[in-house]
């Protein structure tokens, strides 16, 4: 679900360190039947990321024999 919505040009980020029974309360949830694990946010970034640099791979690697 995260990397289709990315596709189309929405982020998203997982949660998990949240009050859980709180949540569960206000989302009025059978929690017999139904239970949270994580939050999921969905929605469009304000700004433009900047561009990632990353090092090239001779860079980082270093073969020892």
């Amino acid at each position: 679900m995260m990397t289709g919505a990315a596709y189309i040009g929405i982020d998203s980020c997982p949660i998990e360190g949240f009050e859980k029974q709180n949540v569960e309360k206000v989302l009025a949830l059978d929690t017999a039947k139904y239970q949270l694990a994580m939050v999921l946010p969905f929605g469009y970034r304000q700004k433009a990321q900047r561009e990632q640099h990353r090092l090239g791979f001779d860079e980082v690697v270093e073969f020892i024999q």
